[in-house]
């Protein structure tokens, strides 16, 4: 036994050697799994609502309650990322109840958003700008979705609604009131045609708004066109609309730039019967086709 001792002891040290040579490669390893958590802000965002900025870009909202409202266009009052196109990713957790106004205002780069079960209320322009955001998911217990919120999300081509929320409804990808009377938002990602379904009476403020659709067909339902609810789609061509429309509001078709083709199923008689607000241009250059029938 005294003779392999030393063979024995040497194959041990070469086993510890060799051990610790991995040392300094498993901690590399490790920091550059954790590298991309590595917080480089934080701060309060609410009473009792805190943020982190992770280095890959990552803000994600934790504690309770509202977060703050904010102003990006007043630089005083703008949130702490507003206009950062080094956002990505933003990550609500649960217990956050409302995401403040203009929250994530600008955020260009902005791709994927994660909202929890406890967010009732989203306040108007939280994520406008957000240019690079995708589809998004309302969660079940959101009530108030105020106007402008995803305005000029022109990558966003679908908005999910989770089953058993109260307030709102998905229809291929289009946000509509629970009653689904009202057409709340189109995403602006969505291209090609789009017929407003039978049964919508009214159209939302800024509902269209940056669209990229080259068609829209309106339904008998509606009587009256609101204020800018086809604001800015720069690649509208043609609409259709119907002869139960009487009024069409205040800059419904400003900087859509591209309407060439109105039809509408009514005679020439009724169209000149409509009421047509001011900053209205392109509809009334554009060339009408009536229903003769």
């Amino acid at each position: 036994m005294k003779k392999y001792l030393p063979i024995l002891c040497l194959i041990i040290l070469i086993g510890l050697l060799c051990a610790c040579g991995n040392q300094p490669e498993k901690a590399a390893a490790f920091k550059k799994d954790n590298e991309n958590e590595e917080i480089v802000s934080s701060g309060s965002c609410g009473d009792n609502a805190v943020w982190e900025l992770s280095k890959d870009g990552t803000v994600t909202i934790s504690g309770s309650g509202e977060m703050w409202d904010y102003d990006a266009h007043e630089e005083s009052n703008r949130s702490p990322w507003s206009w950062d196109d080094s956002i990505k990713k933003v990550v609500v957790k649960e217990g956050i109840q409302s995401i403040g106004v203009d929250a994530f205002f600008g955020c260009s780069e902005l791709k994927t958003v994660s909202l929890p079960k406890s967010l009732l209320r989203v306040s108007g322009g939280a994520f406008a700008g957000c240019f690079s955001l995708g589809d998004v998911t309302i969660p079940q217990n959101v009530e108030v979705i105020e106007t402008g919120v995803f305005l000029d999300c022109i990558s966003m081509e679908n908005i999910y609604v989770e089953d058993g929320n109260q307030a709102f409804v998905s229809d291929n990808g289009v946000l509509y009131d629970h009653d689904f009377e009202t057409l709340l938002v189109c995403p602006a990602g969505k291209t090609g045609s789009f017929n407003i379904p039978d049964g919508i009476t009214s159209i939302e403020f800024h509902a269209f708004y940056g669209s990229l659709l080259n068609e829209i067909t309106i339904p008998e339902s509606i009587t009256c066109l609101g204020e800018f609810a086809f604001c800015k789609c720069d690649g509208l061509t043609t609409i259709t609309i119907p002869s139960s429309v009487t009024k069409i509001e205040y800059g419904v078709f400003i900087w859509c730039d591209s309407l060439a083709n109105v039809y509408f199923l009514g005679s020439e008689e009724q169209w000149n019967n409509i009421a047509i607000d001011s900053r209205n241009d392109r509809l009334e250059q554009a060339d009408i086709y009536y229903d003769m029938d």
